[in-house]
């Protein structure tokens, strides 16, 4: 175990304590980390379920709500939610794939949990209540004037919304600094809450037009209303929330991994700001903007120019993580302490999905991830060592990596196999293979050469010509 001063002066580097020589089942149960997303999760869960008992009452408390209100208001999605499900989910299926894809270099899984269900439940109940309360206050102000609805959407929601989705990002950049490696990650994890918002705001909205449109006389089928609004809000605009939460997800990576203390504090506040401002913005367009031409330019070359650029900023980060990986791995293979053939294989998303994939087919999954995942780890230590963000404890953690590495490499899959390893299938046999034995009864098979050909006679000449190897007899 190390010393007290050891263990702080890792905790302000951001690194993990030293806990190799823990059983694996202990460590799990005294990480303060696995506590901290049991906790998110179960306020996430807690929100979750306030959410539904508040959007998705009984038909007989949807009645009683709209007599006592005294007006047709729809003040749940009652029995749509199913329908509403099967509209929402494609969308955030889609959206989580393409996020989990851009973090590969290095994954948070339990963290991308955490932030996809928060989104879900604790922000979206938050944002509910909260957004519900300042509508009303602003109704009541404005003597009922009917702007005050557009007020709130804009000046209201965007502050309330960005705040509840990027609370769990805050968090986690507060308890877990060690997991802001790079921009990518603040990107990824900030997207995904985004996503979980925007997947349950679907369903109300998506349930709220299916029960409008069955109480409506003379209006759309619900199935095709919904329809409609799906391929609006779950196609078109699919990437609105986490667009603009990533903004917060990338400044707190950016402040993380910066050395200046005043970037460090301006880099999350900006994130959040932008986040904002694009929200007011694409919320002024959808409540104030006529819905043809017009709006449909704005969001063209506006809202789809964003996520462009974003697409485009991400894919460049790709890279440059690839060629950051090389770089600091290559420090380690030049001193020995790596093979020469590590960065190479490393710095490829190809090739160590391939070498994890015949680790699969060859059982040997846990040595190959451990593997994988120390040298992802060093690269990443090592650049944070080189940019001065980790003191002296960093040493300590780059032996630990390089232990750990040399520990599993007899075992791991480092670098694809030239063939896959298919596995043989019980009960089929092996292709009979062409041999030289002799046949029953008789003498053994020549070994076939080809033609051949005698070796040319020295005292027999070709005229006109003059052998090297014979001398003349002078």
């Amino acid at each position: 175990m190390s010393s007290d001063p050891a263990v702080k002066e890792r905790q302000r580097s951001g690194l993990p304590p030293d806990r190799s020589d823990v059983p694996f089942p202990k460590r799990v149960l005294t990480d303060r980390l696995t506590w901290i997303y049991l906790g998110l999760l179960v306020v996430s869960l807690i929100g979750l379920w306030a959410l539904v008992q508040q959007v998705v009452p009984t038909r007989d408390a949807l009645v009683c709500r709209d007599t006592e209100a005294g007006s047709d208001r729809v003040v749940g999605i009652g029995d749509f939610w199913e329908m509403a499900f099967r509209f929402a989910w494609p969308t955030a299926a889609v959206l989580v794939l393409l996020f989990l894809l851009a973090g590969r270099w290095r994954p948070r899984p339990f963290a991308s949990i955490v932030c996809l269900a928060w989104g879900a439940g604790a922000a979206t109940y938050a944002s509910l209540m909260i957004n519900t309360c300042a509508t009303a206050y602003l109704s009541i102000a404005g003597a009922g004037d009917p702007q005050t609805a557009p007020r709130a959407a804009i000046f209201v929601a965007p502050f309330v919304e960005e705040a509840t989705k990027g609370t769990v990002l805050f968090l986690l950049a507060v308890f877990a600094r060690n997991l802001w490696v790079n921009r990518l990650n603040g990107l990824v994890l900030g997207a995904l809450s985004g996503v979980g918002f925007a997947f349950i705001e679907n369903m109300i909205y998506y349930g709220r037009v299916g029960f409008a449109a069955r109480e409506t006389i003379g209006a759309a089928p619900p199935e095709q209303a919904m329809a409609e609004l799906a391929q609006m809000r779950g196609l078109m605009l699919a990437f609105a929330h986490p667009l603009f939460t990533m903004m917060i997800g990338l400044g707190i990576a950016i402040g993380i991994r910066a050395k200046s203390k005043l970037v460090r504090v301006m880099a999350p506040l900006v994130g959040f700001v932008v986040a904002v401002l694009l929200h007011m913005i694409f919320n002024s367009v959808a409540s104030l903007s006529q819905a043809g031409a017009q709006q449909t330019l704005i969001y063209i070359f506006g809202y789809w120019g964003l996520v462009v650029t974003m697409t485009i900023f991400a894919i460049r980060q790709l890279f440059r993580e690839s060629k950051l990986v090389r770089a600091r791995l290559t420090d380690y293979a030049r001193t020995g302490q790596l093979q020469a053939g590590d960065p190479v294989v490393m710095s490829s998303l190809r090739k160590r999905f391939v070498g994890f994939f015949h680790a699969v087919l060859t059982r040997r999954v846990a040595a190959t991830w451990r593997l994988q995942r120390a040298m992802i780890e060093l690269a990443y230590l090592r650049d944070a060592m080189t940019r001065g963000l980790v003191d002296g404890a960093g040493h300590e953690r780059e032996r630990e990596l390089l232990a750990v590495i040399a520990q599993n490499r007899p075992q791991a899959v480092v670098e694809p196999f030239t063939k896959t390893p298919w596995p043989r299938l019980p009960g089929r046999r092996r292709r009979a293979q062409v041999s030289n034995a002799p046949m029953l009864g008789g003498r053994p098979a020549e070994p076939h050469l080809g033609p051949q050909f005698a070796p040319p006679d020295a005292g027999r000449q070709p005229t006109g010509t003059h052998s090297p190897y014979i001398s003349s007899g002078r």
